[in-house]
């Protein structure tokens, strides 16, 4: 979650460090998305410096949640999970969100779902993706052979785990399962705002809800 990278980063005594990469838990960090759009996001970061307190860590993350739903609906948010393993020096943090709307309001992380014609309308499509067998499909064609299929768009190097059945991914995506896919970070990070997001929008086409 965005907010444990802020609360780190304050920790550390500059304004911001850069949180991912070698060392850090961040190839763990999951994006689950459910049938009916709920979201799911397990973080894992690095927690190995002697003045991080996991505490007030838990505190941040717990007021965070509260605060967001006290301006929203009410279960917008649950806090799933919050730990720390001391011997792997690292936190897991899993917040369930009621929607992608409410993700990217809470984490300042684009991420949508639509179907792959809502998706050409609201934000494009790139020109290519790559099928299962990493082959590349002309956009068009995708759009024309499966407009009601669903399309999740990010901007932020995760693991992501869709319902049904990836079919196409963008050239900046891996798919490494039936419904698992890995987007790549392209190492343009933000350090002024902790950020981990990628350049370019990534984009995981999978069937509908059987």
């Amino acid at each position: 979650a965005y907010v444990v990278k802020k609360y780190i980063a304050l920790l550390a005594g500059i304004s911001i460090v850069l949180l991912t990469g070698c060392g850090s838990g961040a190839d763990q960090s999951t994006v689950s998305i459910d049938g009916k759009g709920k979201v799911t996001a397990m973080t894992v970061e690095s927690f190995d410096k002697s003045w991080y307190d996991f505490g007030e860590l838990e505190q941040t993350v717990d007021q965070a949640v509260a605060d967001y739903n006290g301006q929203h609906e009410k279960n917008s948010i649950r806090v799933k999970t919050c730990k720390q393993d001391e011997k792997a020096q690292t936190v897991t943090v899993t917040l369930e969100y009621a929607s992608c709307e409410d993700y990217r309001a809470f984490n300042q992380r684009e991420l949508y779902r639509g179907t792959v014609k809502e998706t050409q309308e609201e934000y494009g499509l790139p020109e290519v993706f790559l099928d299962r067998k990493e082959k590349e499909v002309q956009a068009k064609a995708v759009l024309a052979d499966h407009p009601d299929a669903q399309a999740i768009l990010l901007q932020e190097p995760v693991t992501v785990k869709t319902p049904e059945e990836i079919l196409y991914v963008s050239g900046n995506v891996t798919i490494t399962g039936e419904n698992t896919a890995r987007v790549e970070d392209d190492g343009m990070q933000d350090n002024e705002n902790a950020d981990t997001s990628i350049y370019e929008y990534a984009y995981i086409i999978y069937l509908n809800e059987k």
